[in-house]
This record gives C-alpha cells, structure tokens and sequence, in this order.
C-alpha cells in the first residue's frame, strides 16, 4: 500500500508550500485511475502481511477468557479494487473481498468447572475497507490526509473440533471483538502506510540536489486544494530549484495556469509553464552555476566531432588548425578547449510547441598547456535559439530549427579575427548549420520516465491552450518494470 501512494503522490507531485501561483499543474483522469487499478490489489495484497492485532480477553460473570498470539496465515490471491474520485470531496480506494485468515491461541477457565486452552482460525466474511483521502486545511497551508477509513464485514470462528458450550459461549463473546479487531487492525495499518508516506513526503517541501558539485534545494509546493472531478482530479504546483540556503526567488510571478476542463481522454496531463525553466536558470545563474568547459573529452561530444578539438592533425584529417593558421603553427600537437559562461540570466518563452532561448554568454577559445588553460581568444555572444517540441511515439523530440548568434570579439592572438568580428559570426553560421544543428537533431527522442524508471509515460498528445508560455501534454502511463520488484 506504501508503494500504491508513493506512486500517487509523485504523479501528483503533492506538497505542502506556501500560497503561490503555480507553474506546474498535474491532471489524472479516470482512465489514469484505472491503470493504476490493474496494480493496486498486488500492492495492497503485500500490505496485509503486515498487519498486527494486539490480544484480547474478557473475564466476567466466572468465565475468564484470552485470545492471544494472533498471527496472519492466509492472505486472498486477488483482490477487487475500485479507486475513482468523489467530485468535490476528494479519492476514494475501495477494497472488496478481503478474505483473510487469522490463526491464536486461546484460553479460558470457567470458574473451577471448566478450564482448556488451544487453536482457533477466523476467517472474514465479505469484507471491504474503504479510504478516503481529501484535502485538509487544517494547518493553514492546502494538503492532502485520510479522512476517513472504515471497513464492512463478518468473521467465521472455528475451532477443528467439536464446539462445547464453554466454547460457543467464547465465540458468542468474541464474535464482535474479533470483528472490530479485523476492522481496526486493517484502518490502523492503511493509517499508518499512508500518514507515514503523508508525513516524509509532503512536510518536506525542499530538498538539495547536486548540480556539478554546487548544492541546490528543490522545491515542490501545494498552491491549493486539490480540486477533485466526477473524471479527473487537478494538482496545482508551485516547482523551483533555489539556491540552497537563499531567500532569493525568481521576480517574475508565473503565467496563469489554464483550466482545460476537455481534456480527459489521456491517463494524465502535464502542464507546465516557462516559469519552471526560467526560476531554474535564475538561480543557477545567481549561484554560478551555468558555465561549462568543453573538450574533446566532454562525455556529449560524439567521436565524430573530437577532431575539431586539434590544433594539429594528420594528412587528410580535419582539425581546427587547419583553418587556423596562428593556432596550429604557435601551439602544435596542443588539446582545444571551449569555456562558456553566462553572462546573463537564460530565459526561455513558449509558444504552443515552439521553444525559443535567449541567452548572452562569453566564449573563450583555450589552449591546454601543462594541466593548465590559456585563452587565445575571447567573445561575446548573444544568441537566440529556436526549437520545435515534436511528440513521436512514446517519446518526446527536440528539435532545432535556427541558431542565431552575434558574435563580438573582445581579445584574441588570431590574426585571422582581429580585423572584425564579422569573420567569426560567418564561420560560427556556416558551423551551426553543417555541424551543430543536425548533430543535436540526430540525438533523437527520449521517454520520459515519470518515478526513475517505475512508470513512463507513452502515446502523447500535445495539447494547444491558446495561452502563451504554457506547454500542455497529455499521455498513457505504462509500467517500466515487473509488478514484483515495486
């Protein structure tokens, strides 16, 4: 069960937060419900073993009677399991045919007449349970918690041989103790797996993350209450990774998320807004955190594609010291290297399934010598970079259609760019379109996994909102691993 709402609280990405517009929203329909549905009862069926009943006895009227080491021996194969949302109240897990056998040692003694200790087997009868989880705001802040857990049903007691008197009297005692400890034992243990879940996951709104050795907290809030449809429930984020340790946030407040009310066709819906993009850039960009060395030896750089990082080469190859006479005769057998940074924050603007980035960065061209860099040239560069989202198959596919670069010269030892930095910003297009654009088209697409590589996403549609900076895609969820190893 523990594993069941993990799944569910992160296809929900739910958090508590502070009150903020949200750049992120998480839809689930009722098809996405059903899916999840097919795998429930195994989960649940792996919960049971865990249930542990507390002992309990009666002594009245002469008779003095305890049930006592209750262990479970029988859990059912296959469960029923319905899991669908109460429109403006919250979800709803049904579970049907709880069958379960329990095994305990007894013992009475019927004032001196009668006395006899043993084995007795309970067996439920047509039992279900049902949790519901909805909103709570009990704290001040929108959350999530079980609301309510109540359960249905008989118990079967038998003893593998003849019932006495005293015995059938243990059993008439009994029955409805016995019936509310099933009861209790199952809504406490439900509790427990789900509030423990509640408790790690939700209270913790950030946690750091690495990034090339800086440290990061990423931060994931309930804007509001979770919004709960006859079809589909809506969860509305606030997502962002901040500095670890700051106060500073992104200045610009999130464009308004749209309702989208007709989409319901998919499992689930991703909605997600520039301002997740733009947030995370701004504080990489506080924190230093967007440069980059390139090298030949750059995990991302194709084989293909090492040889420009030359300033010598072999007859009939092809290195940057062929076209660089200054680099190959003042720096011979030498490794080339590219250092870029930012010079200014990186923003990104969307436009249906059209991506465009702007960004401002210096570039320098590197010799490495004796471990160490030296800069043979340095620029500037203002750049604009469009990209098309396409949506092929089960994966997602980005692709560059234009790279538009100014670059200015600032200091170099290349005589061939001193005289104008036209020079550079020709060779730089002709690379872009030859070299760079296909290379990065011919990546192709990606799966998005959506918990590691527990669930995927697959089949997807983009979703045109008619709102700008928003990116709406809906998909199927599929399992990318065994039922057995969740």
């Amino acid at each position: 069960m523990e594993s069941l709402f993990k799944c569910l609280l992160v296809i929900t990405l739910c958090s508590i937060g502070n009150l903020e517009k949200p750049n992120v929203k998480i839809r689930v329909t009722e098809n996405g419900l059903r899916f999840i549905n097919d795998f429930a009862p195994d989960i649940i069926m792996e919960a049971l073993r865990e249930i542990k009943f507390p002992n309990i006895g009666e002594s009245s009227y002469g008779l003095e009677a305890e049930i006592y080491n209750i262990r479970l021996v029988e859990i059912p194969k296959r469960l029923d399991v319905d899991i669908y949302t109460v429109e403006g109240v919250g979800l709803q897990i049904y579970v049907r045919n709880v069958f379960i056998k329990i095994r305990s040692d007894y013992s009475y003694k019927f004032w001196s007449i009668s006395s006899s200790k043993g084995t007795m087997d309970v067996d439920t009868v047509n039992f279900g349970v049902k949790v519901l989880i909805s909103n709570d705001n009990s704290s001040g802040k929108p959350s999530l918690q079980i609301t309510e857990c109540t359960s249905s049903g008989d118990v079967a007691i038998s003893f593998g041989h003849d019932i006495g008197s005293v015995l059938n009297i243990i059993t008439t005692i009994f029955r409805k103790d016995l019936v509310n400890l099933v009861k209790n034992s199952i809504c406490t243990t439900g509790r427990e797996k789900i509030n423990d879940v509640l408790k790690r996951y939700l209270p913790n709104a950030k946690f750091p993350v690495n990034i090339d050795s800086k440290k990061y907290s990423f931060s994931l809030s309930l804007t509001e209450p979770v919004t709960f449809k006859k079809d589909y429930f809506d969860i509305k984020e606030r997502v962002e990774l901040l500095e670890f340790n700051s106060q500073s946030k992104y200045p610009v407040a999130p464009p308004q998320i749209p309702d989208m009310d007709n989409n319901v066709s998919k499992m689930v819906y991703l909605v997600l807004s520039s301002h997740v993009i733009n947030s995370a850039s701004y504080s990489l960009f506080r924190a230093g955190g967007l440069s980059i060395r390139i090298s030949k030896n750059s995990p991302f750089i194709p084989p293909e594609m090492k040889k420009y990082f030359r300033s010598t080469c072999q007859e009939n190859e092809i290195c940057l010291g062929n076209y660089l006479q200054t680099i190959k005769t003042k720096y011979p057998n030498h490794s080339l290297s590219l250092f870029v940074r930012a010079l200014r924050q990186p923003t990104v603007s969307i436009n249906n399934n059209e991506i465009n980035l702007k960004l401002q960065v210096a570039i320098d061209l590197e010799v490495q010598k004796d471990k160490m860099y030296f800069s043979i040239l340095e620029s500037k560069v203002n750049s604009s970079i469009d990209c098309v989202l396409n949506l092929a198959g089960d994966g997602v596919d980005l692709d560059v259609t234009d790279i538009r670069a100014k670059f200015v010269v600032d200091k170099t030892e290349i005589s061939f760019f001193k005289y104008g930095s036209f020079l550079i910003n020709g060779l730089a297009k002709t690379f872009f379109q030859t070299v760079l654009i296909p290379e990065i088209n011919a990546q192709g697409p990606f799966q998005i996994p959506i918990i590691q590589d527990i669930l995927k996403i697959g089949n997807l549609k983009l979703v045109n909102t008619g709102h700008k900076d928003i990116l709406a895609v809906g998909g199927d969820l599929t399992l990318g691993i065994e039922l057995k190893e969740l």
